[in-house]
């Protein structure tokens, strides 16, 4: 009714309008010729990049501003929000023809040449070849299609399926058509065909009505084009086709040629004088339904935690976070619907649901889901189980994920000094977009120590030398030294001050020799200590530290080869007594066994 009214009244500016200028802000409910100029100038695409901006058919245009004009403007400023002459101010659709988007096409309409007689045709005899100012007399120009034959489209994808180079010679010139030839009808299998130059999009033709029959043909006409080509410059120009997001089983496998035409590109020389030209090529076009495409891949995340001692409170639940992997998805969106990871437990009378109570599926500080565990097998496995989950993961995106152990009470363990922990493989299953389950496994590896009472270790440093033997026959020997923190958890204990080559569990430290592959060397000469370098206290060979109190060691050791090669030394264990300055009764694995390696060194027999 408010549009009836407005043309019966002719209410806002009045007078005629060809193309603006636009003196007042515009917004839905306003009337006026400069609302019918506004539509009018948006159906006639005077600027080629407003192709995709129109209000209704050409000719029908009113003097009211509705939904159907704003949501034109609004097109118009997307297409100008990252154009380096947009005005300060324009930076996102509205669909309020406001002070930056007048500014914005007052200035376009300028220049813009509109032809109000054009016939929508726009055949060869009435199009309207008058351009921006070119330089030169006469010109022609040179067509060169660079790429052609088949191509692939996803559904839902754009692909640029045919380029061409058009040259200036003798002259600039202004393309103002550009014809393709599809066999078959486009709007049927695709959502968008656009004309491209130099990168970038110019027009668009979106529905049927945008295409011309020529026999069993269908013609995608670019005109009332501008596309100002310099004397001796080369513009890259390329049609682009967007897949539609879904095609039937006979379309799926249809293949759609597209083709250019050896008069295909119509031009005006400076001279004023138009002619056409070309090139052959065509595109094949078949087409992938992506849908049934799309994998995960699972890695250990390089945050995961490596090999460690895990204390455990003697009355109450400690919870711990015992892996990080990561989950991409490959060749469509995805979503995690399952992950499974397995937990072995280890030491006498310990069973996953007496070390363990329950295992929690983190993504960051958010919890997804949870495991109880249940198993009373000792030294069982228990595969802990999270289901149901719906986790999004885009093409080509990765999701971190981790997982968090809740270890028992102490007191609740069936040993503590000797209970341990391994996560072995991690299973991820997704679906596809077509809800095909797709999996992929990653195994972790890693295997912990719990303790309640007892000692950690912690590597503080390393350091390797040769000694060369002047007073021998031997000519060297390698030096070696590793500095480790002991610190005693929940009671006293005393660490001799011996070490040993090869395991022990009653030495204060023990330690083997490799070659630089990792591989254990059993001949040559070692001669080997265990000092103390700070904390604790000295009583009769052994080292009282205190419990919740720190000690540092050094162990010394050198190494007399019997054949010349690399070597390095590896720090095992260290051993401990929780009840007096006697012979160990346990000992702590050193853990991870990297960080109390040392490095190679070259030993001469």
């Amino acid at each position: 009714m408010a549009q009836i009214s407005a043309l019966q009244s002719g209410s806002g500016s009045t007078g005629s309008m060809s193309c603006g200028p636009w003196t007042r802000d515009l917004n839905t409910g306003a009337t006026g010729a400069d609302v019918k100029a506004l539509q009018q100038y948006l159906n006639k695409n005077a600027d080629t990049r407003v192709a995709a901006s129109g209000v209704g058919s050409t000719g029908m245009e009113t003097e009211y501003y509705g939904p159907a004009t704003a949501a034109a403007v609004s097109k118009f400023q997307v297409m100008y929000m990252s154009d380096i002459l947009t005005p300060a101010g324009l930076v996102s659709p509205t669909g309020f023809f406001g002070p930056s988007t007048r500014a914005k096409m007052n200035a376009l309409c300028a220049t813009a040449v509109v032809d109000e007689d054009e016939d929508d045709e726009a055949t060869d005899e009435d199009e309207d070849d008058e351009t921006t100012s070119l330089e030169g007399g006469e010109g022609s120009i040179v067509v060169e299609v660079i790429t052609d034959g088949a191509a692939d489209v996803d559904l839902g994808d754009a692909e640029t399926v045919i380029e061409m180079e058009i040259e200036a010679q003798d002259s600039d010139v202004s393309v103002t058509r550009v014809d393709f030839t599809f066999d078959a009808r486009p709007w049927l299998y695709f959502a968008e065909v656009n004309l491209l130059v130099d990168g970038e999009v110019v027009a668009t033709m979106d529905s049927s009505s945008d295409f011309t029959e020529v026999g069993t043909d269908y013609r995608a006409r670019f005109t009332g084009l501008d596309i100002v080509v310099r004397e001796d410059e080369v513009a890259e120009v390329a049609l682009e086709v967007v897949a539609l997001g879904s095609l039937n089983a006979t379309r799926l496998d249809d293949t759609v040629t597209v083709t250019t035409e050896a008069d295909g590109v119509r031009f005006v020389d400076a001279a004023g004088i138009t002619d056409t030209d070309g090139d052959s090529g065509s595109a094949a076009i078949d087409f992938t339904d992506v849908f049934d495409e799309g994998t995960v891949d699972v890695s250990v995340s390089e945050e995961s935690p490596e090999a460690a001692t895990i204390v455990v409170d003697e009355t109450s639940r400690t919870e711990a976070a015992v892996a990080i992997f990561e989950v991409e998805a490959e060749d469509a969106d995805m979503e995690v619907t399952d992950v499974t990871v397995q937990v072995t437990v280890s030491g006498a009378a310990n069973t996953p649901n007496n070390v363990l109570y329950r295992a929690y599926l983190m993504d960051g500080e958010t919890e997804l889901d949870r495991f109880t565990f249940t198993s009373n097998t000792v030294g069982g496995t228990e595969t802990a189980t999270f289901d149901d989950l719906e986790i999004m993961v885009e093409e080509d995106e990765t999701l971190e994920l981790s997982i968090v152990l809740d270890f028992e009470a102490g007191e609740d363990m069936g040993t503590t000094t000797s209970a341990g922990f391994s996560i072995g493989d991690i299973e991820v299953t997704a679906e596809n977009p077509n809800f095909a389950a797709v999996t992929d496994t990653v195994t972790v590896g890693e295997s912990h120590t719990i303790i309640e009472t007892g000692i950690t270790v912690e590597d503080v440093s390393k350091s390797t030398a040769v000694v060369t033997n002047t007073t021998t026959a031997d000519a060297s020997y390698g030096e070696y030294r590793i500095k480790f923190d002991v610190t005693a958890v929940g009671d006293d204990v005393w660490v001799p001050l011996t070490a040993v080559r090869n395991a022990s569990s009653t030495a204060g430290a023990a330690f083997r020799v490799e070659d630089s592959n990792g591989g254990a060397i059993t001949l040559g000469t070692t001669t080997e200590s265990l000092t103390r370098v700070s904390g604790g206290s000295v009583t009769g060979g052994f080292v009282k530290i205190n419990e919740g109190s720190t000690a540092q060691f050094e162990l010394y050791v050198t190494y007399n080869p019997a054949v010349a090669g690399q070597f390095r030394v590896q720090m095992l264990s260290a051993g401990f007594n929780d009840a007096s300055a006697a012979t160990p009764t346990a000992s702590q694995t050193a853990t991870p066994a990297e960080d109390f390696e040392t490095g190679n060194q070259n030993v001469t027999s």
